[in-house]
């Protein structure tokens, strides 16, 4: 790990501002990631007051006299002037900086009045003869950022000026211990012994500690308003696409919320239907279905186009993964040929995504796929595969997780790719297997049961499928819903339950499952 900060002649300096080191500053969103150019070729750094003067204390970075239009005319901070009468005066302005991908706050603009110095204009010492005395001061936080080169990132400790060399080397020692993502509280409490530490050092690390946790769990990030959502995915988020194509799934789909087949492989709402929602948008209909798609949601009337500046503001949706390997098991594909096929699938997803790109999209939210091993159409169809603890079919999750980890190695080079679009990768794998795994702690029961359908040990039959009529003994059979589907994970052996889809929402809502950890509303 590089050291955040390092103690000389009473000062603290960041590694990178050390007067041996000229080269230009590249420093990350301790957030996000997201690159922010805080340095300048014209700074000479070992020189307090020149042209781009710096001083270090108390864990803030002050860059004194940087040209404002910096700040507006990079893609480096968004900035929200406002004014603050008690802390800074009765007219006292001041600005917030924040990191442009994802709103956190990195630190303080403001008006100062301090004594003049002299303004150096060139690499030598000599002063221009021209002097400042009022000016914009920058205050950037040293937490906020976290070196762009380094191999591991660490939270920079909030650390305090001194030239008391065993300080300095408990500081360092405890800015060792905070590391990023930060450690479970289990893992905290033997940090919290030693009994060497310095009074000054144990409070410094107690806040340092609690300000690496508030940043994880809270961090200030502005809400995106999306105007629209884009949905591309397959029969698990589509709104009318089959459909309109060939035929609406007949009763009882749908019954549990729309009380009427609703064009949805449900009892009731898809999680596409939850995150519209969540984003106070209108559900989805078929792009196909020109009659019931509404994108002027605001108005009585909608247009059957979406406005043209929908298209780079709105937020696109992608469900992909489980027909494409369903495709091949069905197909008499073994396991290894479907898992051979993984890298074709995922590049042709990059390709698209990279076509969506440049027809102006810039917010994406991309599921992984499912743990397919774990739904009935897969456990009938194939009885003799190794089951886990839950009861899934291990070699069929297994290609799942592969196609989640090809999945994510191409959100990431995408990301570099495009570094002015959010790519969000949503972790919808470990969200659904906990349903299968622990339907109890979450309210569910009979996990592998299908709530529609009829037949065997798993409420499934191919050939008997939701919503049909059959013979049975000579009597005329309709496979109906089950009594309760609140309380069920899967709808008809292949789909999720109304009930399932809306916990899933819930648990990735808030970031948790995502990488980068944003919150659903923020992912822009």
């Amino acid at each position: 790990m590089q050291k955040s900060a390092f103690i000389t002649d009473g000062e603290i300096h960041h590694h990178s501002f050390s007067s041996a080191s000229q080269r230009h500053v590249s420093y990350s969103c301790g957030s996000c990631g997201y690159e922010l150019n805080l340095g300048s070729s014209n700074r000479k750094t070992s020189t307090i007051g020149s042209k781009y003067g710096k001083s270090i204390k108390r864990g803030i970075i002050s860059f004194f006299n940087i040209d404002e239009s910096r700040f507006t005319q990079v893609d480096e901070f968004h900035c929200i002037p406002y004014l603050s009468k008690l802390s800074w005066g009765l007219f006292g302005r001041k600005t917030k900086l924040l990191c442009r991908k994802c709103g956190n706050y990195i630190g303080t603009a403001y008006e100062s009045k301090t004594p003049p110095y002299p303004l150096v204009l060139d690499e030598s010492d000599s002063s221009s003869g021209n002097e400042v005395s009022g000016y914009r001061k920058y205050d950037v936080r040293i937490r906020a950022l976290q070196p762009s080169t380094a191999e591991e990132f660490g939270i920079p400790l909030v650390a305090m000026a001194s030239s008391d060399t065993k300080l300095a080397e408990q500081l360092k020692e405890v800015e060792n211990m905070l590391m990023f993502p930060p450690p479970s509280v289990p893992e905290l409490l033997p940090l919290l012994d030693f009994t060497e530490l310095s009074i000054q050092v144990k409070y410094v690390f107690l806040l340092a500690l609690f300000l690496t946790h508030a940043a994880a769990v809270s961090p200030l990030k502005r809400n995106c308003d999306f105007p629209a959502i884009f949905n591309f995915g397959d029969s698990n988020s589509d709104t009318g696409g089959f459909s309109a194509v060939f035929y609406p799934p007949p009763p009882p789909y749908g019954e549990t919320f729309f009380h009427m087949p609703a064009k949805r492989f449900s009892d009731g709402r898809l999680l596409i239907d939850f995150i519209a929602k969540g984003l106070g948008l209108p559900f989805l209909d078929s792009y196909l279905d020109s009659l019931g798609t509404n994108f002027n949601h605001g108005g009585i009337i909608g247009s059957l186009m979406p406005n043209k500046e929908y298209f780079q503001e709105a937020l696109y949706t992608f469900d992909i993964g489980q027909n494409d390997l369903a495709e091949g098991f069905f197909s008499n594909m073994t396991v290894e040929e479907v898992n051979a096929s993984v890298p074709d699938i995922v590049n042709k997803f990059s390709t698209n995504v990279k076509e969506i790109y440049s027809l102006g999209a810039r917010s994406f939210w991309i599921h992984n796929t499912g743990p397919i091993g774990c739904l009935p159409y897969i456990l009938s169809d194939f009885p003799s595969a190794r089951k886990d603890g839950a009861g899934c079919a291990m070699p069929y999750n297994e290609v799942a997780q592969y196609f989640n980890v090809k999945l994510k190695e191409a959100v990431v080079e995408i990301r570099k790719e495009f570094p002015l679009a959010t790519f969000t990768y949503v972790d919808i794998y470990s969200v659904k297997y906990s349903l299968f795994a622990e339907p109890q702690k979450h309210g569910f029961e009979l996990p592998l049961v299908s709530c529609c359908g009829y037949g065997g040990e798993y409420n499934y039959n191919n050939n008997d499928i939701c919503g049909s009529t059959i013979m049975v003994n000579g009597t005329e059979v309709f496979i109906g819903s089950c009594k309760n589907p609140s309380v069920r994970v899967v709808w008809d052996g292949i789909h999720y339950t109304e009930a399932a889809n809306k916990f899933i929402f819930d648990q990735i809502t808030n970031g948790l499952f995502s990488d980068p950890p944003v919150p659903l509303n923020m992912a822009c």
